[in-house]
């Protein structure tokens, strides 16, 4: 069997040992994956209004009108044309880049 060591360092502070509640606070707002293959991320079930909006109810606790301005404001952001129509669209609607 291997031994594993090393250390993980983010903004200052040592992550392996961290406690669960720091990585929470981590992950999915300072530190995420972005996976080369969107769609095995995507749920090609749900909208990508949805799917935003779950993040950024799990990551940062916006819900409801607040997380649609985040979601817009973050479409526009990453290049998204007429972001407020692309709320409704699945993923396979979405061409390669924009997924």
């Amino acid at each position: 069997s291997a031994m594993v060591s090393g250390s993980v360092t983010y903004d200052g502070t040592e992550m392996v040992g961290a406690s669960e509640r720091h990585l929470m606070q981590v992950r999915g707002n300072d530190i995420s994956f972005i996976f080369q293959e969107p769609m095995t991320s995507l749920n090609p079930l749900h909208t990508i209004e949805r799917q935003l909006e779950e993040s950024l109810a799990l990551h940062q606790g916006l819900a409801g009108k607040s997380a649609r301005a985040r979601i817009l404001e973050l479409l526009e952001k990453v290049g998204i044309r007429d972001a407020e129509n692309r709320l409704t669209s699945y993923p396979h609607q979405l061409s390669g880049g924009q997924r």
